[in-house]
């Protein structure tokens, strides 16, 4: 049986993040008023929130590695000018507690893991290998938005510039002789883009769970 938790949106008026939060599970949308609260598994919130039982070892950066990837997922830009102001009304209004309503500290709300887990050490929280798969899965649709990116600018090269070869054919194409080499061109600029940041699929039904 999958470990039940509870989330809660805590935020306020006046608040820099006050709003409705949203989570998109495996189809299932959840979206919760300021005030409000919704009762899921705990890969749910894990998913979103980083799993609390992550830790930093020696040979592995399981919970710092954790922050950056959901902190990505909220929408923070590492090495952006005004990403720490930003990141103020990007991180989600949020609070994960047991049914028996003890904070359960997970890893966007306690980076460092200083925080004890509810209950014993042993508590019944599921290992970490559910909410992993979620964030490779995340991950690798990332890297398909980059590669995708990274034809549309060598198709473009190759439109813009017929006859110029783009780097990746150039590396493919096979030695020719000598006499065969073409005549060197003039140095052309390569077109830049910025990479497309990736959106969370929205389902057409959900739950809406209202404050008091």
């Amino acid at each position: 049986m999958n470990e039940l938790v509870k989330i809660l949106n805590p935020s306020k008026k006046g608040d820099a993040n006050y709003r409705d939060l949203t989570l998109v599970y495996q189809g299932q949308k959840y979206t919760i008023e300021p005030g409000g609260e919704v009762i899921v598994p705990i890969e749910v919130a894990a998913a979103f929130f980083g799993h609390p039982k992550a830790r930093d070892t020696a040979r592995d950066r399981a919970r710092s590695d954790t922050y950056q990837q959901v902190r990505f997922q909220w929408g923070y830009q590492l090495g952006q000018p005004d990403a720490a102001e930003l990141w103020e009304e990007q991180t989600p209004p949020f609070r994960v507690t047991t049914l028996k309503d003890e904070w359960l500290p997970m890893v966007l709300d306690d980076p460092a893991g200083l925080e004890p887990l509810p209950g014993s050490d042993d508590t019944d929280l599921p290992p970490i290998t559910a909410e992993t798969a979620v964030l490779q899965r995340a991950l690798a649709a990332q890297q398909a938005q980059i590669d995708q990116l990274t034809k549309l600018i060598s198709d473009r090269e190759v439109a813009e510039n017929p006859g110029v070869l783009p780097d990746d054919a150039k590396k493919s194409k096979a030695p020719v002789e000598s006499h065969e080499l073409p005549k060197p061109k003039h140095d052309e600029s390569k077109p830049s883009a910025d990479a497309p940041r990736t959106t969370a699929k929205r389902a057409d039904q959900g739950t809406t769970i209202k404050g008091s």
